[in-house]
């Protein structure tokens, strides 16, 4: 991963290093954990909604094997990430919101213009009411189901700084198990966590040093063998944790769930 000093970012402004902090030095969504799973699964289409100024799309493109799409509508910040990530042939980078349809949308920007990272379609006491810009959306439904149809794996992660909750809640349970992996932050409108258990998507860590946090994996349809994985805490060592992934690529290819349940317990009690 980049070094801070060597990215394009605001030099009066505290937010893009608080991000950097997060994201890399206290590794905010645990991506070290993360990187080990979607080691698993192959052919990845990664969608960095919220994407600042590129840090968590330099993280993805260090460790996961795919194509990676980064939204950003504030024109500066899109304009910097342009500028982190150019190196990366696998990271397209657009200036555009996500939402659950086509269309533009107000873009309210922070009273504080030094709050880089608090531009959002959901204003705010914090937000200038009077001067948003109008931005374009992509109907991320569209894109999801387009890159599944694809045979593709989706990497999801939203932090809309309150439109979240407006995404998720618009997309139907088939949208939503098309996801393998969700990263969502929440900003006040709540997420209906709920509904996201009882299609099956196992809440992998939360809290991380924050409330609004989430990591979501997508284990619907998965054989035994990944959903035991899944059980796997992130504070055990390394080497347990890499010896038990070979453990399971190894067996994966066997179908009868009696037996992939018997060698998993055996491999257990070792």
């Amino acid at each position: 991963m980049k070094k801070l000093e060597t990215l394009n970012f605001r030099k009066g402004s505290q937010d893009d290093q608080i991000v950097y902090k997060e994201l890399v030095i206290d590794d905010m969504y645990q991506f070290k954990y993360l990187r080990k799973l979607t080691n698993i699964y192959e052919n990845w289409v990664c969608i960095d909604g919220g994407g600042h100024i590129g840090i968590f799309s330099l993280l993805l493109a260090e460790s996961v094997n795919g194509k990676i799409y980064t939204y950003e509508p504030n024109p500066d910040s899109y304009h910097r990430c342009k500028e982190n990530t150019k190196e990366y042939k696998n990271i397209t980078v657009l200036q555009q919101g996500i939402d659950y349809k086509d269309d533009y949308i107000k873009l309210y920007p922070p009273v504080n213009l030094k709050e880089t990272g608090t531009w959002s379609m959901v204003p705010t006491e914090k937000h200038n009411k009077e001067k948003p810009i109008y931005v374009k959306t992509v109907n991320i439904i569209d894109f999801i189901s387009d890159a599944r149809q694809e045979g593709n794996n989706i990497l999801l992660k939203l932090d809309l700084e309150g439109y979240e909750a407006a995404v998720i809640d618009n997309m139907q349970d088939d949208h939503l198990r098309m996801i393998k992996i969700l990263i969502l932050e929440e900003h006040g409108c709540p997420i209906n966590h709920d509904r996201l258990n009882k299609i099956g998507f196992y809440n992998l860590y939360h809290p991380l040093g924050s409330s609004r946090h989430f990591v979501y994996f997508n284990a619907y349809g998965e054989n035994e063998l990944v959903k035991e994985l899944l059980e796997i805490k992130r504070d055990l060592s390394d080497k347990y944790y890499s010896d038990k992934i070979n453990y399971i690529k190894k067996m994966s290819r066997i179908t009868t769930s009696r037996l992939l349940k018997g060698l998993i317990n055996k491999f257990i009690k070792r």
